[in-house]
C-alpha cells in the first residue's frame, strides 16, 4: 500500500512538473509573441552626427571639457516624469494610407503621407502632413535606372509587387529611407493601410459626423471607390458613411492637397469624438477585426496596446496637427512629365527637425 501511495505522489509530483513547465513554456511564448513585430522591421541606417547636427554661427565655442563644478547655489534637477502605458518616452511613426487600386498592398501608391508622434511623458499626440508630390532623390533602386520622383511614387516603387526595393519593409521602408536620405528623419516604425479598409473601419463605428462650412463639389474628378459617391458635399451637418468620410478626404480640386489635409484633420478628430463614445465601446471587436490582417506594420502587439492605451488619455487639446506652408512649394513637372512640387530641401528639413524635437 505504502509503495503504491509513493508511485501514486511521483506521477503526481511528474503531472505537476510538466503542467508547470507548459505554463511556463507557454508564458514565454506568448511573451515572444507579444513582442515580436507584426512585419519587417525597418532597420535603417544610423545616422552620424554630421548628418543630424548642423552647428550654430552664434554657438560659443566650449572652453573645456571639463564638467562644471557644482556649486551651493545649483538647484537639484527635478526627476523626470515616467512614459505611462508602460510606453517608451516617445515613438515616432510613418503612417501611409494607400490607393483604392486592386492588390493596393502589393502595388499601391501613398495617397496620405503622416508623421505621428506619440509623447507618452507628457500625454500627447503631434502628426505632421508630407506632401506626397515632394520631388526628392530615391534612393536603393539606382539599378531600375531610378534616382528620383515624386515622394509617394517611392512607396510604389519599393513595393512588394514592383521587386524593385532590397531592403525590409517593401513600400514603407524605400519611403522611410527616402525620408532620411532627404529631410534626415529617422522614424522608429510604420503603419500603412488602404483606403477601404479604413471605409470598411468608419462604417464599423456607424459612419462619422462632420459639418462642412463651404458646399464642396467634386462630380469633375471621380475617384475609383467600391462604391461610387458624386462628390458633392452641401454646406451643413452631415453624417458620413466610410465611403463618403474616405471620398471627402480624398478631395484635393478644391484647395489642392493642403486643403486636402485639412479635410482628413477634421475627418481625424471627429473620428477620434465618436471612437471615444461609450455607445461604440461594444463596436470595438469588430473596428479591430476590420484591421487584423489588413495593416502593414512593424508595430509589436505591445506597441499597439500602448498606443491604443495613450489614446484613452488623450484629450483633444492633447492632439495636435501641423501642415507645412503652401508658399514654400512651387508646382511643375519632373523629368519624367509628372506632377511635383519643387521645394528648398533644407527648409522642409528644418520644418521636419523642429517636428521631431517637439515644441
Amino acid at each position: 500500500m505504502k509503495e503504491l501511495l509513493s508511485r501514486a505522489k511521483n506521477v503526481l509530483k511528474w503531472i505537476g512538473l510538466s503542467l508547470l513547465g507548459v505554463v511556463v513554456v507557454g508564458v514565454v511564448v506568448l511573451a515572444v509573441i507579444w513582442r515580436r513585430p507584426l512585419g519587417p522591421s525597418l532597420d535603417l541606417p544610423t545616422l552620424t552626427p554630421t548628418d543630424t547636427e548642423v552647428p550654430s554661427a552664434t554657438s560659443p565655442l566650449p572652453t573645456s571639457t571639463d564638467p562644471p563644478e557644482p556649486t551651493e547655489t545649483q538647484v537639484p534637477p527635478t526627476a523626470t516624469p515616467r512614459p505611462v502605458c508602460s510606453g517608451p518616452p516617445s515613438m515616432l511613426i510613418l503612417a501611409v494610407g494607400i490607393d483604392y487600386r486592386p492588390n493596393s498592398y502589393l502595388y499601391g501608391l501613398a495617397d496620405v503621407i503622416r508623421i505621428i508622434k506619440a509623447d507618452f511623458v507628457n500625454v500627447q499626440l503631434y502628426t505632421l502632413d508630407i506632401p506626397r508630390a515632394i520631388q526628392v532623390d530615391v534612393p536603393g533602386i539606382e539599378d531600375h535606372n531610378i534616382t528620383n520622383g515624386v515622394l509617394n511614387q517611392a512607396y510604389f516603387w519599393g513595393t512588394e509587387g514592383m521587386g524593385y526595393y532590397d531592403g525590409p519593409g517593401f513600400g514603407a521602408g524605400l519611403l522611410a529611407l527616402t525620408l532620411q536620405t532627404n529631410f534626415n528623419l529617422t522614424v522608429d516604425h510604420y503603419v500603412v493601410t488602404n483606403m477601404a479598409t479604413v471605409a470598411r473601419a468608419i462604417d464599423d463605428i456607424g459612419g462619422v459626423p462632420i459639418y462642412i462650412p463651404v458646399t464642396v463639389d467634386d462630380r469633375q474628378r471621380p475617384y475609383l471607390l467600391e462604391t461610387e459617391t458624386d462628390g458633392y458635399f452641401a454646406a451643413g451637418n452631415h453624417w458620413l458613411s466610410g465611403i463618403e468620410a474616405v471620398r471627402y478626404a480624398r478631395i484635393r480640386s478644391i484647395g489642392g492637397i493642403f486643403g486636402r489635409h485639412d479635410r482628413q484633420n477634421e475627418l481625424m478628430v471627429q473620428l477620434r469624438e465618436q471612437i471615444l463614445d461609450p455607445s461604440i465601446v461594444s463596436k470595438i471587436p469588430d473596428l479591430l477585426s476590420t484591421f487584423y490582417g489588413r495593416v502593414l506594420t512593424d508595430l509589436s502587439l505591445q506597441q499597439v496596446s500602448q498606443l491604443a492605451c495613450l489614446g484613452l488619455k488623450l484629450d483633444m487639446d492633447d492632439i495636435h496637427f501641423q501642415g507645412m506652408p503652401a508658399d514654400l512649394f512651387v508646382e511643375g513637372r519632373n523629368e519624367r512629365g509628372d506632377s511635383a512640387l519643387f521645394a528648398d530641401m533644407q527648409v522642409i528639413s528644418a520644418i521636419i527637425a523642429d517636428f521631431v524635437e517637439g515644441p
